[in-house]
Parts: C-alpha cells; structure tokens; sequence
C-alpha cells in the first residue's frame, strides 16, 4: 500500500511530462510541416497594397522606399538593395545590376545586397525588361 502511495505521484508526473513532450513535438513537426510559400508571402504584408517597396537596410523592419503602384523611380549612381517587394498588379522592370522583372505580388531578397539605379513599369508581359 505504501508503494502506491509513492507510485501514484511519480505516475502523474510522468503524464504530465509525457503530454508536455507530445505537445511539444506535435508543435515542432507541423511548424517543419509549413508549407515555404507562406515564409514567402509573409513580405508581402509589410509592404503595403498598391506600392513597391524597397530596403535598402537589414537594420528596419520597414522598407525605406515606397513607390505607388504605375510610377517610376530612380536611383542616380545606384543603391544597394537586399529586398524589393512587388505588392501591385502590375509588371516592373527592375535596372540594377542584373536587370530583371518583378512579377506582381513577388518579392526578391538579395545576400550580398544588389545594386539598382532605378524601378519601372516599362517591361512587357513576358518579363522580358526593356532598355
């Protein structure tokens, strides 16, 4: 009888640490689970509707350029860019060093940063960015 009174708690605290365990690792496994396009998508949601977004640092949570969506920008002698978001529906050409088109609601992340000397609509709908 007194063996179960002992047993009894250890019981409960095996349980309990059982249960922590499998909660635990449930979490861990649907987080490896997610799918990559959502990490993709969250960089759309900090550059607002209807502009593209420059970041020209690591350091702000925000970008630093806003460009509302049909307009132009450039960028005399080039800037370093490590994230351009496209959050418009529209095509853009991006001059930098590469060019390239950023397709609506896309982003691009650059490690080393690239340099751009400027931002446009000119393009046409193969992607294919004009001079």
């Amino acid at each position: 009888m007194n063996e179960l009174a002992i047993s009894l708690p250890c019981m409960k605290r095996l349980r309990a640490s059982y249960l922590i365990f499998t909660f635990l690792l449930a979490g861990a496994v649907t987080a490896m689970s997610a799918p990559a396009s959502h990490a993709m998508t969250a960089d759309l949601y900090t550059c607002p509707s209807n502009y593209v977004c420059v970041d020209t640092s690591l350091w702000t949570p925000e970008p630093d350029v806003l460009i509302p969506a049909g307009q132009s920008r450039s960028f005399p002698g080039g800037v370093k860019v490590y994230e351009l978001t496209n959050h418009t529906k529209m095509l853009y050409c991006v001059n930098g060093s590469p060019r390239f088109a950023l397709s609506p609601a896309t982003f691009r992340k650059f490690d080393p940063p690239t340099t751009v000397f400027g931002v446009s609509t000119r393009g046409n709908p193969t992607g294919i960015c004009a001079s």
